[in-house]
């Protein structure tokens, strides 16, 4: 369908209006579905019923849901700052990248739930330990991403740079 720029696109038109269709359509056809088969509840709920438990209980998911962003939020604020600042000195020393970039890549293979018992062990089980596990999480990927960044600037831009009589910090 073309749209002629200042014309305005009809209801059918609009992008968001297929994704909903389809997403009624599966919600209804799942509800159905239940409805025939009557499988167990604790296996396949119908979505009237998952409706009706969240009205219920909005306010403490809510509730649950800001304290998880709040632990979300802290351990991404923590992992990037912290993967930022190690992240100029690595770009800044060629030997610390040598001996902290390899140990950076492996460890950021490690799966969370491996990281999980012993973040738990480490900060017990309330928010720490979770901010820890989001801080690692971001810590890595962050600190490598920077190095590659802070490193990547061409000999042409260096030397430009230089020719504007930059000092070594300005430069970085």
């Amino acid at each position: 369908v073309e749209i002629v720029p200042g014309s305005k696109p009809s209801f059918w038109e609009r992008p968001w209006v297929a994704p909903l269709l389809v997403f009624v359509a599966v919600v209804g056809l799942w509800e159905l579905l239940v409805l025939i088969f009557q499988p167990p509840v604790f296996l396949l709920p119908p979505p009237s019923l998952i409706w009706q438990s969240f009205a219920g209980q909005f306010g403490a998911l809510m509730s649950y849901g800001f304290n998880t962003f709040q632990e979300a939020v802290g351990g991404f604020v923590i992992g990037c700052s912290l993967g930022l600042v190690v992240a100029m000195f690595v770009a800044r020393s060629p030997r610390l990248s040598e001996l902290l970039l390899p140990f950076a890549v492996a460890s950021n293979s490690v799966p969370i739930v491996a990281m999980a018992p012993i973040a738990i062990v480490w900060f017990g089980v309330g928010p720490a330990s979770k901010i820890a596990i989001v801080a690692v999480m971001c810590f890595f990927p962050t600190m490598v991403s920077a190095v590659r960044g802070l490193t990547a600037a061409s000999p042409d831009a260096v030397a430009l740079m230089r020719s504007y009589a930059a000092n070594d910090w300005q430069i970085f």
